[in-house]
């Protein structure tokens, strides 16, 4: 019995937690995160001012918090749904990692106005908090990917690699595209491209490489 009400706490702190960032996320987006205050982001969220700090210290916190939020909740499930099934066909590896790139770009892009507000908000960043940020997120988001890479690895999907390099490489063809297409200036001056052709582009580059035979033409 007391199992089941903590279980419930946990749900109730975890729904909650979830309705006031996204509530951050839309104001930040609307006002910029300079301009926001946790006033407006407690009214849009339905609750208390002071109920927002029994959740997050402050309003940088939940600035910082928003980006994994968004991985944890779209990104993140069908990438270990993927890692519980061992694939028997490059074929099928190919078209499960495309529905993961499919659904990462479609988030980033539902998201693209707090992105903005995010990398704006980046350079103001003191070195501790900028740290704090690269643990919450990027760091976060690579070691999942380095994990799925281990288990692929063991399974004999993949061959043996550096997992950190490739988690790393994987995930910059990613965010080059988004910074390209929907947050830096160079929006205007490079060419758009569907994202379903990126993501089918990316997931051929990662899994098979530029050559045109694989395994042909390669330095001893």
């Amino acid at each position: 019995m007391a199992g089941n009400k903590e279980s419930k706490k946990e749900e109730l702190v975890q729904k909650r937690s979830v309705q006031i960032l996204e509530a951050a996320a839309r104001v930040f987006a609307q006002k910029g995160y300079h301009a926001a205050t946790t006033k407006e982001i407690a009214a849009q969220a339905g609750v208390s001012e002071g109920t927002i700090y029994n959740y997050f210290q402050s309003k940088e916190d939940l600035l910082l918090s928003i980006p994994r939020l968004i991985s944890e909740t779209t990104l993140l499930p069908p990438l270990t749904q993927i890692q519980a099934t061992p694939t028997t066909s490059g074929e099928e590896e190919e078209k499960l990692l495309i529905i993961v790139l499919d659904k990462a770009f479609q988030t980033f892009q539902h998201n693209v106005d707090f992105l903005k507000v995010l990398f704006s908000a980046l350079p103001t960043m003191d070195e501790e908090t900028l740290e704090e940020y690269l643990r919450r997120t990027p760091l976060h988001l690579t070691q999942v990917l380095e994990e799925f890479l281990r288990i692929r690895i063991a399974q004999g999907v993949y061959r043996p690699m550096d997992t950190t390099v490739l988690a790393r490489a994987f995930m910059g063809m990613i965010m080059i595209f988004m910074l390209t297409q929907e947050v830096l200036p160079g929006k205007r001056v490079f060419a758009s491209v569907d994202y379903k052709a990126i993501g089918r582009e990316i997931v051929q580059l990662f899994l098979h490489g530029v050559l045109a035979h694989p395994g042909q033409g390669e330095v001893a």
